[in-house]
């Protein structure tokens, strides 16, 4: 076994982005024209998604759906009968961005029903490998 040589510098670590928004706002009505309700800009490489929006319904009786999204393509979808109590839309999802991205939530709900997006919250964890199964 030969000599120990000095020690090298850290690898990279970790990078974590986050967006919290805390204040209320009023879905869209149309799916063709959803609300934005959080977004980040991320720069080229793999990452992990993790997405919450409280969804509270103020008037009607309809559902609400939320997709998370990198550009055009929807990495996950969830459709909720969100209740005057309120009701939690969590999505999650996972992409390798060849170039600057902006990854998005976005909310609407049925005609006739008043729904707000609360405490919405996009975080991305940047990973060295991504591997779909």
């Amino acid at each position: 076994m030969g000599l120990t040589g000095p020690q090298g510098p850290a690898g990279p670590g970790p990078e974590g982005y986050i967006n919290s928004v805390t204040a209320s706002i009023t879905l869209s009505t149309s799916a063709a024209a959803p609300t934005t309700v959080t977004t980040l800009n991320l720069p080229a490489g793999s990452y992990l998604f993790f997405g919450k929006v409280a969804i509270l319904r103020t008037g009607g009786s309809g559902s609400s759906a939320c997709t998370l999204n990198s550009g055009a393509t929807v990495l996950d979808t969830l459709a909720n009968q969100a209740s005057t109590s309120g009701e939690l839309s969590v999505l999650n999802g996972a992409v390798t961005l060849a170039a600057t991205t902006t990854v998005t939530v976005r909310c609407n709900t049925t005609a006739g029903t008043t729904m707000s997006a609360n405490n919405r919250v996009l975080s991305a964890y940047k990973i060295s490998t991504l591997t779909v199964q």
